[in-house]
């Protein structure tokens, strides 16, 4: 009898989880073909069809639902266990995968790669930038330990440290955005030229439920996520953004834009440091010392306007 590979459950969750064989092959930096035959080798191993084929890819059968779960249970016991073999490997680093919003990439990160690497903190960081709502479905999948996220939802399967809140910026040009740097009044965001992240995304369906609340409509000429697409469209094209003010401290305080505070209302986020459950307690004690004594020097320093969560 052939035995099933961890490499077969990993292309099946993963196929199960996108509802593509492109997407998981991409993902997973494997061929596409590769990932067929591993999924038609599971397949004949059971002797059922796990998934449905249609031209909008793949849909679990009844039989491949059932097995989702009995898979997803052994690649989170196996992952939990190499886990805790790291408490025995005194004499390595730790390696733990973190993933970043685009803020904190720009603006915490060099100083969390120096802080884990001192020998009383050792530890290997393996990197994920994304923004919130991806993070923390990689944390959910298994995919890292630990992670930068506003605003998440509670889940049992994680450690929720709030570590600062931030008010939304009218971040532009000052053709756009106006040369002075006063608050603005959020109804006048209706009438800007505004780059938005595309749905489903928790701050943009926050920024919608807030120009509901005030009679207003947002309607953003461009929807993309990517901040390095957003910066270049700020600094030539005449567009602006609702952003934090860190995301571009660079470029606010050389004058090339220009930050003015929303009000009446503000739209607030908190950060948190989330923290999946699985990770070593002796891991994740250390790395949320660091993260917090670098949350607090820059809190300290006043720069990105941070406020300290009570």
């Amino acid at each position: 009898m052939d035995i099933i590979s961890l490499r077969q459950l990993k292309y099946f969750v993963g196929v199960a989880n996108t509802g593509s064989f492109t997407a998981t092959a991409e993902r997973l930096n494997v061929s596409q073909p590769a990932i067929g035959i591993q999924i038609k080798q599971l397949e004949e191993r059971l002797g059922l069809p796990l998934f449905e084929r249609h031209s909008r890819g793949v849909e679990l059968t009844h039989a491949g639902e059932v097995y989702l779960s009995y898979a997803e249970t052994a690649l989170n016991t196996l992952e939990a266990a190499e886990h805790a073999l790291n408490e025995f490997r005194e004499d390595q680093p730790a390696r733990v995968r973190i993933g970043v919003t685009p803020t904190i990439e720009r603006t915490l990160l060099p100083l969390l790669f120096f802080e884990s690497q001192s020998p009383d903190v050792a530890l290997r960081i393996q990197l994920s930038a994304g923004l919130s709502d991806k993070l923390f479905d990689e944390i959910q999948r298994g995919e890292l330990d630990c992670a930068f996220c506003y605003d998440p939802p509670t889940d049992q399967g994680v450690i929720l440290k709030p570590l600062y809140r931030e008010d939304l910026y009218l971040v532009g040009p000052a053709a756009v955005v106006g040369q002075d740097t006063c608050p603005i009044e959020f109804s006048e965001l209706a009438n800007k030229r505004l780059v938005l992240s595309p749905h489903p995304n928790r701050l943009r369906t926050k920024i919608e439920g807030v120009a509901h609340d005030a009679g207003i409509t947002i309607t953003p000429e461009m929807e993309f996520s990517l901040a390095g697409l957003k910066h270049e469209l700020l600094l030539h094209h005449q567009h602006c953004a609702l952003s934090p003010y860190g995301l571009f401290l660079k470029d606010i305080q050389s004058g090339e834009l220009v930050a003015r505070h929303i009000v009446n209302p503000t739209v607030g986020r908190r950060m948190h440091f989330v923290i999946s459950r699985k990770l070593p307690a002796t891991v994740a004690h250390r790395l949320q010392q660091v993260v917090v004594k670098l949350i607090h020097k820059v809190l300290d320093e006043g720069t990105m306007n941070w406020t300290q969560i009570e």
